[in-house]
């Protein structure tokens, strides 16, 4: 019988018992009488109707629970049906011989073991079923409840970003329209169009804001969509997307991260534009693997952040200068979603390092399959060889 038979199987198991029980006392009243016309007389007017009844009953009961609880729970009705029933029989079997009394004749005794164990048969089924659908009742509202609480939290963590997020338009964006309304206003007096050079950097300021805002509403992790990512090949894909003027970027890293694409460029492209905005002109950007290959790091020949600040880079909303202090906060919340550590320390030549610990391992250079390209419809499969440094 297979497994998912045998379950249903249990479905049956309190109507089992109550016919088992039937049966058990008609075979006791055909082995006591003789002619069919005495059996019927010795179950209807002797006590052995009240077995027939109860065992009915239980019979009729079970069908009715088949059809409407689990597998698990018929078994478990039925199983203290009969530890009730025998537990019935044990004690007032005990209780006659104690006080001396026997039951009388053979099939009187019988008689009132039928009715004793249907009895407590009964017993044992009826308060079980109610407590177990109690006890399932109490477990669903437990876990609702739970879900309901979840709920609540989200929500008013999604108010408290929505807040935080009203804020920082009303806010950041209120300068750069001011300022390029100022440089419209000057281009019409004066004529000179050179002004509107100024209007397309606030609007790009004010784009690079929208931008940073959505992406921070919208970081949630999707399970479906984490993949073992080429941190090299990721990291080049995402010098697309940000303007470092004339600075170099390194890419000299080895190693694989399970994350979601956009979620990794993200990364890299904040802290790529941070090291543009606060380097220095020309700066050097590198990506490199940790000393303990435990992770990656990104660093810049800037003049570093200091330590006292180091703490409060990553808040939302904290820049030194006219930034929008959300770049950082995206590359710490895509940090925390994945459960990663990030640190800043100093690095080789004084910059800023943002140290990545991950859970990452070392590429496998012989088996490309278990990398991914930096293009996601081409892939190479004959190209194993390791990723060289490179200067961008």
């Amino acid at each position: 019988m297979s497994g998912g038979r045998l379950a249903d199987s249990g479905r049956y198991g309190v109507a089992a018992l109550g016919l088992v029980g039937l049966a058990a006392v008609v075979a006791h009243a055909i082995a006591s009488t003789a002619p069919l016309a005495r059996v019927a007389a010795d179950l209807v007017g002797s006590t052995l109707v009240v077995s027939v009844l109860a065992f009915l009953g239980l019979a009729a009961f079970g069908v009715h629970l088949a059809r409407t609880e689990t597998p698990t729970h018929c078994r478990r009705v039925a199983a203290a049906g009969v530890a009730t029933a025998a537990s019935y029989l044990v004690l007032v079997g005990a209780f006659y011989a104690g006080i001396g009394q026997p039951f009388g004749g053979v099939a009187d005794a019988f008689a009132v073991g039928y009715g004793i164990a249907a009895i407590g048969a009964w017993f044992g089924v009826v308060p079980t079923h109610f407590y177990l659908r109690q006890r399932r009742q109490t477990e669903r509202l437990r876990d609702l409840n739970a879900e309901l609480r979840e709920t609540n939290a989200e929500l008013r963590e999604q108010n408290e970003r929505l807040d935080e997020f009203a804020s920082i338009l009303s806010h950041d964006l209120r300068n750069p329209l001011a300022v390029a309304g100022g440089y419209v206003e000057l281009a019409a007096e004066t004529g000179n169009l050179d002004h509107l050079d100024e209007v397309k950097t606030c609007h790009a300021r004010i784009e690079t804001l929208i931008d940073q805002v959505l992406a921070l509403a919208r970081m949630e992790r999707d399970p479906d969509a984490v993949t073992e990512l080429d941190v090299a090949g990721v990291a080049t894909d995402a010098l697309a997307t940000v303007d470092t003027d004339d600075g170099e970027v390194v890419v000299d890293v080895d190693c694989t991260v399970h994350a979601e694409r956009s979620a990794l460029r993200q990364v890299f492209e904040n802290c790529y534009r941070n090291a543009a905005e606060h380097a220095g002109p020309d700066p050097t950007i590198r990506v490199t693997c940790l000393d303990d290959d435990e992770g990656f790091a990104i660093e810049d020949d800037g003049p570093g952040i200091p330590e006292g600040e180091r703490d409060v880079v990553f808040d939302r909303g904290y820049s030194n200068d006219d930034g929008t202090g959300l770049g950082l906060s995206i590359v710490a919340e895509v940090a925390e979603t994945y459960d990663w550590t990030v640190d800043v320390v100093d690095g080789a030549d004084g910059g800023a390092r943002f140290e990545f610990r991950t859970t990452i391992a070392p590429a496998d250079v012989g088996d490309p399959d278990r990398r991914e390209s930096a293009d996601p419809d081409s892939v190479d499969e004959d190209d194993a060889t390791p990723r060289a440094a490179s200067g961008i």
